[in-house]
């Protein structure tokens, strides 16, 4: 099982990430192989859990734990359905998108209308990185910079943590398209009153547009794109994270992207785990079809 271990670390980007899942893998193959447990099994996972809590070690390595198990067991393709869900864990954010509402969406945004450009870059930014809405509406221009070939969103979250999130192309044309309106180069913010400025805002850039009117923005684009289910800002949150996991991005990534500080935050975003095509049910076979 070492061998599949090594594999699954090999397939991961960050240094760090790596020493903490194969230092997390190694535990748990450590304490089946003392028991005699099958290692790739829901089973055991559940007997692994239940032991962690009786050795009372605290809820966040509780959680740590099982979330590296978990993104071990779906990158080897082995059923999570019966996994334990460690205790404040079993709650559920508002539904995300799929991929194909994500770009219906963008799709219905008229850039040519007056603030299209703003809801553009607005609804593209929070779709692409994932940040909260109290933190887009606070983002200033001095907050985007140019690092080598890349462009930098640095946040400041919840608790005043201050964060990183790389922009992708497309984010950055569109923000980009606002240099007319705020006529500001986002490579360059050179006065101190440009860099204050508010990106997203309705008076130029004096005060940051109010989180009812970034809800009102995507329910408009919601209704236009015909889709039907609840969907708030925060779905937009919900529909980055399950997106960045589907790619197959290091839970520990994804974990600092969202500004979290345990995994099981990232696990609660994951969207996957509702969706029929992946039940349990669907993969029990008994030889015959």
């Amino acid at each position: 099982m070492m061998i599949n271990i090594e594999k699954f670390l090999q397939s991961l980007q960050s240094d760090t990430t790596v020493k903490q899942y194969r230092s997390v893998l190694q535990l748990y193959d450590s304490y089946c192989t003392e028991k005699g447990m099958q290692f790739d099994s829901s089973d055991s996972v559940n007997e692994y859990f239940i032991y962690l809590k009786r050795s009372k070690v605290s809820t966040s390595t509780l959680k740590n734990r099982i979330a590296v198990i978990r993104s071990f067991f779906q990158w080897g393709g082995i059923p999570v359905g019966e996994f334990p869900i460690p205790k404040g864990d079993d709650s559920v954010p508002v539904d995300g998108l799929s991929d194909e509402e994500a770009r219906r969406i963008l799709a219905y945004i008229d850039e040519d209308a007056e603030h299209g450009k703003m809801h553009s870059a607005l609804i593209h930014l929070m779709l692409f990185t994932g940040i909260r809405c109290s933190e887009a509406r606070g983002i200033q221009w001095g907050s985007i910079r140019q690092d080598g070939e890349f462009h930098v969103l640095t946040i400041i979250g919840k608790g005043n943590k201050i964060r990183q999130i790389g922009l992708q192309p497309i984010v950055v044309s569109k923000l980009e398209a606002l240099k007319s309106l705020a006529r500001v180069d986002i490579r360059e913010p050179k006065a101190e009153e440009v860099s204050n400025r508010f990106v997203f805002s309705l008076d130029g850039g004096k005060t940051p547009i109010h989180q009812q009117t970034i809800r009102m923005i995507l329910l408009k684009l919601v209704k236009k794109a015909g889709i039907t289910k609840k969907i708030s800002p925060h779905s937009l949150r919900v529909t980055a994270v399950s997106n960045a996991l589907d790619a197959k991005c290091d839970l520990i990534d994804v974990m600092q992207m969202g500004g979290w500080t345990s995994f099981d935050m990232v696990l609660r975003y994951d969207r996957r785990n509702k969706l029929i095509k992946n039940s349990s049910a669907l993969r029990i076979n008994y030889g015959s079809k």
